[in-house]
């Protein structure tokens, strides 16, 4: 089974001073190739509020934004060659001006790949 282990930093330099950083740290193991195949990952990320433009980044994680951390854990499943579904489940909390906000969400995807 293959195993990816991956590290992602971001440093936003014109910001100024404070909440300029944001990493994400995960690990993957397995991959969804055909019938039968299946993954698993876990990831965890915290980007502060001026470490990117809000508007590019994952809209899944919670919610969207920046100044948020947390994990995500996923679990994929190959039902065909060319079919696959995924369970995401997010775990974050996003601080919001004054109010910190726990968000929790479950994730169904699927993907088709047509040849």
């Amino acid at each position: 089974l293959p195993l990816n282990v991956y590290f992602d930093f971001v440093n936003n330099t014109d910001a100024g001073s404070g909440g300029d950083t944001g990493y994400a740290v995960g690990a993957k193991l397995g991959k969804v190739t055909d019938a039968n195949s299946w993954q698993v990952q876990a990831t965890y990320q915290e980007l502060e509020k001026d470490a990117a433009l809000g508007l590019l980044t994952d809209s899944s994680f919670a919610g969207g934004g920046t100044d948020n951390k947390g994990v995500v854990l996923k679990g994929a499943w190959g039902i065909s060659a060319g079919w696959s579904v995924a369970l995401s489940y997010f775990m974050n909390d996003k601080n919001e001006s004054t109010t910190k906000t726990d968000f929790d969400r479950v994730q169904l995807d699927t993907k088709f790949k047509f040849k």
